[in-house]
């Protein structure tokens, strides 16, 4: 693997291991939280079961998201990815709008963007896929009219 994509890849799921150690805690305080609001039984605390079970569910989500992306992840990072075109796995830096931006690209349909995923069900992630460093290419319609330039892909 490029040492440079191998660090990316190392930090993203150092970044998502925390995030998901963090939504773990959460759970569990909520859970907390929920035995508590039933040992009172008010009908305050029949409101707050179940804006705690709506949290825990919400949280449940996340959670199921972020274990996705790690173990999809994990498992693109030991494949050989092709290095003259922009593929699964790939980590790409493109250019929109003249600001450079660095993604891994991904096939999970829950992506993210704070974590620099791109998923290949995003208009641009499908727009992606197959393109070669310095190809040019205009966001196709529904997807807002952008020009995207492929400056790096490892």
């Amino acid at each position: 693997m490029n040492k440079k994509r191998g660090e990316f890849v190392k930090n993203l799921l150092k970044n998502l291991n925390q995030k998901k150690s963090g939504l773990e805690e959460k759970i569990n305080q909520a859970k907390k939280r929920m035995g508590k609001a039933e040992s009172a039984r008010t009908s305050w605390s029949d409101h707050t079961l179940v804006d705690i079970e709506e949290e825990i569910t919400i949280l449940n989500q996340q959670l199921k998201a972020v274990t996705s992306q790690i173990k999809e992840i994990e498992s693109l990072s030991k494949q050989k990815i092709p290095s003259d075109k922009v593929a699964v796995g790939s980590l790409v830096t493109v250019e929109v709008g003249g600001e450079k931006q660095t993604f891994f690209l991904i096939s999970s349909p829950v992506a993210s963007l704070e974590q620099n995923l791109l998923s290949t069900h995003s208009p641009i992630g499908k727009a992606l896929i197959g393109k070669k460093e310095g190809q040019a290419f205009t966001l196709p319609p529904p997807a807002t009219p952008l020009q995207v330039k492929v400056l790096k892909a490892i």
